[in-house]
């Protein structure tokens, strides 16, 4: 038999055909369609974070690639003069 997702799903399917295969399928679109819409909601909650991760990320390699060596050459020291190289 084909799998159709989680056993659960299966066994609905199995069920259905045995009796109302209509009622069974609304029943699990219903399910399923609670399901995609708590992994939604969760998604929802965390890609704020997500973005806020990305947009400092990108701030920060601007800072550390763009703005360092430029403030150092105009104090006048240089990436490794410390290391004496």
């Amino acid at each position: 038999m084909l799998n159709f997702g989680s056993p659960m799903t299966t066994e609905m399917i199995k069920i259905g055909m045995q009796t109302n295969l209509a009622e069974m399928m609304r029943k699990l679109l219903n399910l399923m369609e609670l399901d995609i819409n708590d992994q939604l909601e969760k998604l929802m909650k965390v890609l704020p974070e997500l973005t806020y991760l990305v947009v400092g990320s990108v701030l920060i390699f601007f800072v550390l690639v763009v703005l360092v060596p430029v403030m150092q050459v105009y104090m006048g020291t240089f990436a490794f003069s410390a290391f004496n190289v």
